[in-house]
């Protein structure tokens, strides 16, 4: 049962580092990231990016 828990830490650490790269990403590009959860449903994560000016 230990093992579990190590790779479950591990990879929620991973998680954690992705999702922090696309947020800053994100926000550099003048978007916006969130995230929606439904009990029993879900969870969802949704950005917005602005069109380039040309």
């Amino acid at each position: 049962m230990a093992r579990l828990v190590d790779i479950n830490a591990e990879l929620q650490k991973e998680i954690s580092i992705g999702l922090a790269y696309v947020r800053t990403l994100i926000r550099q590009l003048g978007g916006r990231v969130w995230v929606e959860s439904k009990l029993g449903v879900g969870t969802k994560m949704k950005f917005t990016v602005p069109n380039a000016v040309r």
